[in-house]
């Protein structure tokens, strides 16, 4: 899994979303990757957690989509990810993961809708590797990881004028809380190196470098945990 952050302005015209470039291949270096990509012709940004392969043939697939309006294209993508060839590629790309990690698949899909002259977002979701997803519109904000049962104490290292701030600082300041929590629970989750925000209206799709994050435990241990060596805490 990794970060990624969605804020929607309050009239709707604007919305950001970010996600950390640390990855950690499977013999344990820490690279750096982009884990958004775009759709330009469509106005579409798409977030994604869970195993890095299979973003990539998430993106493929729906960059193919041919659906008029934003909410159908949606839908359409929700389908074309659970479909048989696709499921398969996913429980592949799951399979060759160190065990131990999270088998989920979320899928952030914002862009501007020009019918409704506002922006929309969805999140495709997959419990599992061998679950389809769900769909669900989101109003507002997106946060992950943002564990219900701890969201109190994260909200509470946030600045009481969050709310006010520009959307690209508030999820530069989620992102860090979001790093520093991480880094007690999951010392070895790719939660660091850059933060990339992509911002999102009616004219299209801006992309910008925020802030840096806290640098990650010791490569060796990286290492280790990939290979097997040691296994992720639970949270």
């Amino acid at each position: 899994m990794t970060i990624c952050n969605l804020l929607i302005a309050a009239d709707g015209q604007t919305a950001v979303l970010s996600t950390c470039t640390e990855h950690i291949a499977e013999d344990g270096r820490v690279l750096e990757r982009s884990k958004f990509w775009t759709i330009p012709h469509r106005g579409v940004v798409l977030g994604c957690r869970g195993s890095y392969s299979f973003h990539h043939v998430a993106a493929g697939l729906l960059r193919d989509i041919s659906e008029p309006d934003l909410e159908s294209f949606a839908y359409a993508a929700r389908d074309a990810l659970q479909s048989q060839e696709a499921m398969g590629v996913k429980r592949d790309c799951y399979r060759s993961m160190p065990a131990g990690l999270p088998d989920g698949t979320e899928v952030i899909l914002v862009g501007y809708c020009e019918d409704r002259e506002r922006c929309l977002a969805f999140a495709l979701t997959s419990p599992h590797r061998n679950a389809g997803f769900e769909i669900e519109p989101i109003s507002r904000d997106w946060r992950a990881p943002w564990p219900k049962d701890g969201a109190p104490v994260l909200s509470s290292y946030l600045p009481p004028d969050f709310d006010e701030l520009d959307l690209a600082d508030r999820v530069c300041l989620l992102a860090q809380v979001q790093v520093r929590a991480a880094r007690w629970q999951q010392p070895w989750a790719p939660y660091g190196g850059k933060l990339l925000i992509a911002h999102v209206d009616r004219d299209g799709i801006r992309v910008e470098r925020g802030c840096d994050l806290l640098p990650r435990a010791r490569a060796p241990e990286v290492a280790a945990y990939c290979t097997g060596t040691i296994r992720a805490p639970r949270s």
